[in-house]
């Protein structure tokens, strides 16, 4: 939480400018605060800063306030004013005036008899707006045992000579260790030289570990020529070897320090230390020494350089390599590449050839070029890599060469040094080919595919007409990465012309040339070498692959008037048309065979287009479940629950739930219901429990145990007041009634007259709608709406609903008897139906329409999720927010609001229109 905080208060730091004018005007000082509490943490930098800006406004006055409001430790937490009071801090740091008025209250507030804890916030906040200003008041925390380390840090961020003397005279002062060690510390941490003689009396009065530790490491960053000796007393009573006290490394950053200032002093020690580390074999030490000579004033870099090189270890060389700029040192370089020649040990060749190609050292591919003849490998790779980074025709050739070597390894290393390698390498590698063996040959094309060389295009093509399987294996996989639309023709012959194995491989080169054409170009160039050919089912790939209306249509098409091969490979493509479009003709075809075959292809194509599919978890639950209609084995049946389960929906997870009865697919019903509902606290209730307690006695899996944890966990821990229950029961219309009038009218009816509409009502009711296969159906030619026996006043309900092709297909929902979530055909546009379904149709005072498109297909199954509190409805279609907390007018009298209670109904308007999985849930 706290690196959350400091990453939001810096970010905030970049929009301060100008957020005070946003500060609203007129409100007392703890209005002001009680507000911006109510507001922190802000959601944007924007906003955070518009509430500081107002806190800050209440200036000193306002500060002193909030620091007031801070609690002892162990009562209510402090985090909200921490937050405002380090927010505060940040906001005025750069701002000198607003700055020091904190500052000020800071003081004041410390002045007051507070809580340690709290008075070390409050001191934390001077490190970030204090000054010299504030020295004093600090000063007299520097000797408390738990402030101490607090004031230390923020006289560091002062950093001033003052805060610097203060530090040191708290130092002198004090006797206790725990405050010394802050002390020590901070000193070091501003490098105050004039602490030099206390620290090394200090060093000099036997301290314990952990203050020796802290004493060489602040004297090595303040330390002058008189600390010199004692870390060099303390690195050497531990042998020069690593020590807690890091003894050592405090010694050598001294040294360093003082390169330029104590030049002969310090290059008479690190020699020294050198030559110790030099006969204990100390790498480390070595690396270490070393760079404190070259970073001296004059340092003879190639001389060291040579003692380096003749020491001969690879990682003693590597890292001083890397430690020093050699490549701006001319006798570096010429040592350099003279030492690759006459060195006899090959780990030291590598490393300097290594270096050789890092710097891209000009002039040096001559002296590489013959190590790639060398049997080492290590060597050879230094070489292969080297000449890659430094480039040239000499690189190149020499590179390209080895692709004609019998070892693979060998080639392997040239191949990965041409990927890289500057320059167009086409030509060379063509010279090369033909006297390449099976892995040389591979190389090259792998290259030629890798960089894209679309000259060598001939050199592939050929390939595809030779004996040798290995190499055209490889050209078939390279022909994608080359081929252009120019190439189409040949291509297209290839495909028909080629082996089987590598069909895939020329229709994805046919893929990836087609793109370089318009899409309409596209469709109609396959079109017309499908027309021309008696192997039409090599095309389908590209038509899906195209992906096109037109190019669906084709498919579609081609499935319904061929047959044998070409009419599975239509279904075939169909179903890698990477476009949820797809998904209708793929129905369709499930719909009307009576193919089993083809049958159980057109649900694995269903499954895989709704599996990769970016539609919502709503849109793919509704063909997910229209697919377990056609799926015919178990497999099918387990790939479509697993699916489903992902897709957390409520309606999801009852019809899930049926499946748990089916042995075969038990397990995956239950996993599928499992996941919907814990993923779903909203879902807990009696239908939910009674679900899940089922799936605990399902489940058989390994894991079942845990997953019986998580169940029990969930419905312990959730206990709603309301949950879904179901409005319609799947076989019959009991609690639902036919409509009598409307609020109004029926307000106005007596009790008799009520009953008596009611029965008439009923009567017509059962003759327009109907259930069938689980659905509430209208069919009739009447208007009369399917009505709630129950009325609702707050709620969300959950309804699936379908409209069928016919004239004007239209339906809706009234919510407490008043019209109406609009439901119609998108393609009626002389109504105005292009703008959607999911609108509030009647609202003239409030928006009408839905904010998008978000409907199926006519005689596809949609998804309301609606919502109603107050007078505000909101509504999603399938998934997708189409109202927007819109209020809903009343229609049977617009200067009258919503009835706060009434029942809710089903629209018929004279068109086919069935509902499904209605859930409702009452809002209390």
């Amino acid at each position: 939480m706290n690196q959350i905080k400091f990453i939001i208060l810096s970010l905030c730091l970049l929009f301060a400018v100008g957020a005070e004018a946003q500060v609203a005007q007129g409100r007392t000082n703890s209005t002001i605060i009680a507000d911006a509490l109510a507001k922190l943490p802000a959601e944007t930098p924007q906003q955070y800063n518009i509430v500081i800006a107002d806190l800050v406004s209440t200036g000193e006055e306002g500060l002193l306030d909030l620091i007031g409001r801070l609690n002892p430790p162990g009562k209510e937490s402090n985090e909200a004013y921490d937050f405002a009071i380090s927010g505060w801090s940040h906001f005025v740091s750069k701002d000198d005036t607003k700055r020091t008025i904190a500052a000020n209250a800071f003081e004041k507030a410390l002045g007051k008899s507070l809580d340690k804890e709290i008075k070390a916030l409050i001191i934390r906040q001077l490190r970030t707006v204090g000054s010299d200003d504030n020295i004093d008041i600090l000063s007299e925390y520097l000797t408390d045992d738990y402030l101490s380390g607090a004031a230390s840090a923020a006289l560091v961020s002062i950093g001033s000579e003052n805060a610097g003397a203060a530090l040191l005279n708290a130092l002198n002062a004090s006797n206790t260790e725990d405050i010394n060690l802050h002390l020590v510390n901070a000193l070091g941490q501003i490098n105050f030289s004039k602490a030099e003689p206390a620290l090394i009396n200090l060093l000099n009065s036997n301290p314990s570990n952990k203050m020796e530790g802290v004493l060489l490491s602040a004297l090595a960053k303040l330390g002058g020529k008189q600390s010199i000796k004692p870390l060099k007393n303390a690195a050497e009573k531990v042998d020069l070897t690593y020590h807690k006290s890091n003894a050592v490394g405090s010694y050598i950053d001294l040294l360093t320090k003082l390169g330029s200032s104590e030049t002969k002093t310090v290059k008479k020690e690190t020699n020294r230390i050198l030559s110790k580390a030099k006969k204990q074999n100390k790498n480390e030490l070595k690396i270490a020494a070393t760079k404190v000579l070259l970073e001296q004033p004059n340092a003879n870099a190639s001389k060291i350089l040579k003692g380096v090189i003749k020491d001969g270890n690879l990682k003693y060389i590597t890292n001083v390599l890397q430690a020093y700029p050699f490549e701006n040192d001319k006798k570096s370089v010429e040592l350099i590449q003279k030492a690759v020649s006459t060195n006899k040990s090959q780990d030291v060749q590598t490393s300097l050839i290594y270096w050789l190609g890092s710097n891209k050292s000009i002039g040096s591919s001559s002296l590489i070029i013959p190590y790639l003849n060398s049997n080492n490998k290590m060597v050879l790779k230094a070489a292969a890599q080297s000449l890659s980074n430094i480039g040239g025709e000499d690189a190149l050739i020499a590179l390209a060469g080895l692709l004609k070597s019998d070892d693979d390894e060998t080639v392997t290393l040239a191949k990965n040094a041409l990927m890289s390698i500057d320059g167009d390498i086409s030509y060379t590698l063509a010279s090369v080919f033909d006297n390449s063996g099976n892995t040389g040959k591979v190389a090259i094309l792998e290259l030629i595919a890798s960089r894209i060389l679309e000259s060598q295009y001939n050199l592939v093509y050929n390939q595809m007409f030779s004996d040798n399987n290995v190499v055209k294996a490889a050209a078939a996989n390279t022909l994608k990465f080359i081929v252009t639309d120019e190439n189409l023709n040949d291509m297209f012959t290839l495909l028909e012309q080629t082996d089987t194995e590598y069909i895939p491989a020329v229709q994805e080169s046919i893929n990836v040339a087609l793109k370089n054409l318009p899409e309409d170009d596209q469709a109609k160039l396959v079109s017309e070498r499908i027309s021309k050919s008696n192997k039409k089912h090599l095309y389908y790939s590209a038509l899906a692959n195209i992906g096109s209306t037109n190019a669906i249509e084709q498919i579609t098409e081609a499935y319904y008037k061929e047959s044998g091969t070409n009419r599975d490979a239509a279904l075939n493509a169909l179903a890698s048309v990477n476009s949820f479009d797809a998904i209708y003709p793929v129905l369709d075809i499930a719909r009307s065979t009576t193919n089993k075959s083809d049958l159980e292809n057109a649900t694995n194509a269903l499954i895989n287009i709704i599996r990769r599919s970016n539609q919502t978890a709503e849109i793919k639950y509704l063909y997910l479940r229209e697919a377990m209609e056609f799926a015919q084995n178990d497999t099918q049946k387990r790939t479509i629950l697993s699916l489903i389960g992902s897709t957390g929906q409520y309606a999801a997870m009852i019809f899930v739930a049926d499946y748990m009865n089916d042995a075969a697919v038990s397990e995956a019903a239950a996993l599928a219901a499992m996941n919907i509902a814990l993923s779903n606290a909203e879902f807990a209730g009696e239908i939910t429990t009674d679900i899940l307690n089922k799936v605990s006695k399902t489940l058989t899996n390994p894991d079942a145990g845990y997953q019986r944890q998580s169940i029990n966990k969930y419905i312990s821990e959730n206990s709603p007041e309301s949950e879904y229950v179901s409005l319609f029961n799947g076989k019959n219309l009991d609690g639902w009634k036919g409509l009598v009038g409307n609020p109004f009218t029926r307000a106005k009816m007596s009790a008799r007259e009520l009953a008596a509409a009611q029965v008439k009502a009923d009567k017509q009711m059962a003759l327009d709608w109907k259930v069938e296969d689980g659905m509430i159906v209208f069919d009739g030619a009447g208007y009369d709406n399917l009505c709630t026996e129950k009325q609702y006043g707050d709620f969300e309900i959950l309804i699936d609903w379908k409209l069928y092709p016919g004239p004007e297909p239209d339906a809706g929902l009234y919510l407490r008897g008043t019209p109406q979530v609009q439901i119609w055909d998108t393609a009626r546009v002389d109504v105005g139906a292009q703008v959607g379904s999911g609108g509030l149709y009647n609202n003239q005072q409030n928006p009408s329409k839905p904010l998008k498109v978000a409907d199926q297909r006519v005689g596809d199954w949609n998804t309301f999720k609606i919502r109603m509190i107050g007078e505000s409805v909101s509504v999603w279609l399938n998934g997708q927010l189409v109202t927007d907390n819109v209020i809903l007018d009343n229609y049977w009298d617009r200067n009258q609001p919503i009835f706060p209670v009434e029942q809710i109904e089903l629209q018929a308007h004279g068109s086919k229109v069935a509902y499904r999985d209605i859930y409702i849930k009452e809002i209390p």
